[in-house]
């Protein structure tokens, strides 16, 4: 095609002091210039970075991408040229209203080879995208993406509060308590969440020095009001140590009174807080001027994926597993040191000494039930937010709090607590006698905090729907929740909650000798989660023990069997477990197993299997027999997996001393790996020819074994030479496998949407979960429960069946979640606040608890990319050019870990190259993108030294996937290239 010739304006970009757009920016156009890419090249890129309602503009010097709106891009990650809105130009750099001034009028400004490029949309020819696009059949059934997505359906697993349990068993009394106890745990929870990340960032990297100094001068406020009430509401004097020593002995009680003296301490206070106030407003100040010239790069608020309706957030919030402990309430410390020093404690001691005395005298005199609604709480499982500025008053009601959040304490002598506990066990004692449960429980919840002792009395008084409503609330372990489940007959929350906690295993072995039919029961349960994770035999191993299961049983392990590979193997050890008379059935696949020089891989999952066996038979002995020989030969021809030790605990399995004097003389062969971390030269690797199919997403799901996504061609299963083993008609472009390597999702984008396809390996099935508007997702899965990510919510989806059931979540996040990661054993999202800043939320997986939270910093350095690791957090990597043309780049970990590579052949840094990067376990993998040569290079941060390097061939640059040994490489020619870093191999292979 043949476009106007024109000459544009040029002038010297050397004014330009920020001339390349970096990190995440309100992106409103992509520039593909045609001096670096060709005409197919482009055309691929612009297509792939394509959004509803953009436009293309062809000039001679490139091709200018415009989008309807400016979108909220990573400009590191971006096909093009990222450029942005200056006023009503399109723009490739940051300028400044100087600099804004000294250019043309133009429609768009390109800074490049030192000079700013001055277009004109009018000398530009419109183009249709559409040209460009091969439009053959469907491969299956769309869907209209403008319906609206039923709202997902949340686990109700919150539990009730035990005035809700109880009913109204127990009588109503005052405000004062109930009120009291949840402002304080209210307050607690509100000012630490703000604390905890306001401590930990530097004064310099929040928003702007107004809004971190207002925070502090209405802290301090409310810290001077507070201690301004507290001198004026003083009761009586001090009482000595003495009076709570007795507290049965009557004392006459003044009024208040207000004397000079007090007044004076007061002033002095308030003369104080206001001198502080002064002093950190300046400080602030001073630091927002100095901090005006370097700016804080954040992630700004992703736009919506789509303009349709979105689904509305679940009426109910479904609460988290656990929480971190909360650090003390700081401005409470404070506040407790201030009152020390001004004399204000002797007012608190006198009040709260008042408040024990008359609810002491209240159990003297036998009055029971008023005594118990003005008693405090003792230690328990909720977290000492500090010193308690007040009393208690009188409870509404004997209710429970279902809550293990923090409260505040008044601090006792520990006789003084000890001589409470003894009242309390009596009156609890009393109100079992009188079999007044209710009242009981109250007393062994809320005053002694012994939550799992009030579990167990209600249990043994078969309440068991109370108990697992008061689990729940007060997050009780997993298998104590679903047994209470379980015997309350709530079974589809009790199924749930397993599925979700992994928590069957134990709870089975808690009801099998009292309650062994429901037992038997969670075992059919625990069988089908387990066949849906693509765990077969564990699934199988699950239910044997019940009769009446052992048919479906059979139907699993006869799946294993006919599926290929290591899973098959072991599906042999298995029946010989179990149905010993029927393994003459496989003594072809045995004979295969025995003589085929191929199977060394299914050979070496069934010694492994035979291994793991703890009680044998004379079948499973008799397997050992078989696989020897074929072993030793693996061994000697190079492609053994075991180990001399496990060889020799192998050969003792089957305890034959006739097979032993068969065996070679001399030193038994043995596996030896050959870490890739432990190479004294760096390993060179050679990538493999191309293809003829774009790979997309690649997974590996075991030795030899890889599932790949093929677009709209759907998704293949190989092997380790590119055979197809299975195909699956179901668009694909993300893969998420499971860690069983037997059940995977295959996600295909529609629209802003999402398409979810769980895809069972084993049987060869496709089931469609439907359509879900998620931002971010985790890219491995248990096999039931994914975690995504949806606005500021994040939440695990259970899969079984759809991705509208929702196992658990956490809702209401102060921000809008922007990054994603999840492990086995950890999760880890990025949530954005705009007034805090960028937080960083770890999650263990089992049980799922709170871990961390923590403050991150994104503050602008001119070379450096912020990742997340997914075991160590936030990943700072920071690039310094050095005098001789070396690149030197660090790493810093939020806990501290830190490393650094020099790059000596780095001389041209900053000439036209682009860098990616990846981490994962103690690798950092960068891709260095020149024209005309692209290089792959592995660094171990341990010790900051190159381990492998190749040359990727141009014109497709390769994605990556960390794997459990090593890494995944795939391009858009049809390669894909695995590197085990635990043998120091490689295979390679296309898909034609």
């Amino acid at each position: 095609m043949q476009l106007p010739e024109h000459k544009p304006m040029r002038m010297p970009a050397a004014e330009v002091r920020h001339p390349v757009l970096k990190g995440r920016q309100l992106v409103a156009a992509l520039w593909f210039s045609s001096e670096w890419l060709a005409e197919p090249h482009r055309a691929r890129r612009i297509v792939e970075a394509w959004r509803s309602g953009a436009r293309l503009f062809r000039f001679a010097q490139g091709d200018l991408l415009r989008f309807a709106a400016p979108v909220s891009l990573d400009c590191d990650r971006l096909a093009g040229w990222p450029l942005r809105r200056e006023g009503a130009a399109l723009c490739s750099a940051e300028l400044a209203p100087s600099e804004r001034g000294a250019l043309p009028m133009a429609d768009v400004w390109l800074v490049q080879g030192g000079e700013v490029l001055s277009l004109q949309l009018s000398q530009a020819e419109p183009f249709d995208v559409s040209m460009w696009l091969d439009t053959g059949p469907a491969l299956l059934d769309t869907f209209d993406c403008r319906e609206t997505l039923p709202e997902p359906v949340v686990l109700d697993t919150d539990g009730r509060s035990v005035r809700d349990v109880l009913g109204d068993a127990i009588a109503p009394a005052s405000d004062e308590q109930l009120e009291f106890l949840k402002a304080v745990a209210e307050r607690a929870r509100t000012v630490e969440a703000r604390r905890s990340i306001m401590a930990s960032k530097a004064p310099g990297e929040r928003r702007d020095g107004s809004a971190g100094s207002g925070y502090k001068w209405w802290g301090w406020a409310l810290g001077a009001l507070v201690l301004l009430w507290l001198v004026l509401s003083g009761e009586n004097r001090a009482p000595s140590p003495l009076d709570l020593a007795k507290p049965s002995a009557p004392r006459h009680e003044p009024p208040t009174q207000f004397d000079a003296s007090s007044i004076r301490i007061a002033i002095i206070t308030l003369l104080i807080v206001a001198l502080v106030i002064w002093a950190t407003t300046r400080v602030q100040a001073h630091r927002a001027r100095q901090g005006t010239s370097r700016r804080p790069v954040r992630p700004a608020k992703p736009a919506p994926a789509r303009t349709g309706p979105t689904p509305s957030p679940p009426a109910s919030s479904l609460k988290p597993r656990g929480n971190a402990r909360p650090l003390r309430s700081r401005w409470r410390d404070w506040l407790a040191r201030m009152a020390i020093a001004s004399q204000v404690s002797k007012l608190l001691g006198r009040q709260q000494a008042a408040y024990m005395r008359r609810m002491l005298k209240m159990f003297d005199d036998g009055d029971l039930m008023e005594a118990l609604r003005h008693a405090i709480p003792l230690g328990g499982d909720a977290h000492d937010a500090g010193q308690a500025f007040g009393t208690p008053g009188r409870r509404e009601s004997l209710s429970l709090n279902g809550s293990t959040g923090s409260r505040s304490s008044i601090y006792l002598d520990d006789n003084f607590q000890d001589h409470l506990r003894q009242l309390y066990r009596k009156s609890f004692e009393k109100l079992d006698r009188d079999g007044r449960i209710d009242e009981a429980v109250f007393v062994l919840a809320e005053l002694l905090q012994s939550h799992q002792e009030a579990l167990d009395y209600l249990e043994k008084h078969q309440r068991f729907a109370q108990a697992a409503e008061l689990a729940l609330g007060w997050d009780r372990p997993p298998e104590v929740i679903v047994r209470l489940l379980c015997l309350s007959g709530d079974w589809r929350r009790a199924v749930a909650v397993a599925r979700r906690d992994n928590a069957f295993a134990n709870t089975v072995m808690q009801l099998q000798a009292k309650w062994p039919e429901m037992a038997n029961r969670l075992r059919e349960e625990w069988g089908q989660s387990l066949a849906q994770r693509g765990e077969w035999l564990q699934a199988v191993d699950a239910v044997w023990p019940v009769a009446a299961a052992r048919e479906q049983a059979m139907t699993w392990l006869l799946a294993a069997e006919a599926a290929d590979g290591r899973l098959a193997a072991r599906a042999l050890v298995q029946r010989a477990l179990l149905l010993p008379d029927t393994l003459d059935a496989c003594a072809e696949r045995l004979r295969d197993l025995r003589d085929a020089p191929l199977l060394h891989r299914e050979r070496a999952a069934l010694a492994s299997e035979l291994l793991a066996v703890a009680d044998h038979n004379a079948t499973s002995r008799g397997l050992v027999a078989v696989l020897a020989p074929a072993l030793i030969a693996d061994h000697a021809g190079g492609h053994g997996r075991m180990d001399k030790r496990s060889f020799q605990s192998l050969l003792r399995i089957h305890g034959d001393q006739m097979l032993r004097a068969d065996m070679p003389g001399g030193e038994m062969p043995g596996f030896e790996p050959r870490l890739l971390t432990a190479r004294s030269n760096v390993l060179p690797l050679d990538a493999p020819s191309a293809g003829a199919h774009v790979v997309h997403d690649a997974a590996l799901l075991d030795d030899d074994r890889y599932l790949l996504a093929l677009g709209e061609a759907g998704a293949v299963m190989t092997d380790g030479t590119g055979r197809v083993l299975a195909r699956f008609a179901v668009p694909a472009y993300r893969l998420v496998p499971a860690h069983s390597g037997q059940v995977a999702l295959a996600l295909a984008q529609r629209d802003g949407l999402w398409r979810v396809s769980r895809l069972d390996l084993v049987q060869r099935q496709i089931h469609d979960l439907g359509l879900s508007a998620i931002a971010h997702f985790a890219s491995e899965f248990d096999g039931i429960g994914w975690t995504v990510a949806r606005g500021n919510r994040v939440q695990m989806l259970d899969t079984g069946r759809s991705v509208q059931d929702v196992l658990w979540q956490v809702a209401d996040l102060p921000g809008e979640v922007v990054e994603l990661t999840a492990t086995r054993h950890l999760e880890q999202f990025v949530v954005h606040d705009h007034v805090l800043g960028p937080s960083l939320w770890r999650y263990q997986r089992q049980p799922r608890r709170l871990q961390s939270r923590e403050a991150m910093d994104f503050s602008a350095v001119p070379i450096s990319k912020h990742m997340l690791h997914p075991q160590l957090g936030a990943f700072r990597l920071l690039g310094e050019l050095s005098g001789d043309g070396a690149l030197c780049l660090r790493w810093r970990v939020m806990h501290g870990t830190e490393g650094e590579i020099r790059l000596t052949d780095y001389q041209d840094a900053m000439e036209g190259t682009a860098l990616v990067f990846w981490c994962d376990r103690d690798w950092l993998v960068m891709v260095r993108a020149l024209p005309g040569n692209t290089t792959v290079q592995w660094f171990n941060m341990r010790g900051g030294r190159m381990a492998a390097s190749m040359a990727w061939p141009t014109g497709a640059e390769p994605s990556m996937r960390a794997v459990g040994d090593g890494w995944l490489l795939f391009d858009a020619q049809g390669r894909v290239l695995h590197l085990n870093t635990e043998r120091s191999v490689t295979t390679g292979f296309s898909i034609r």
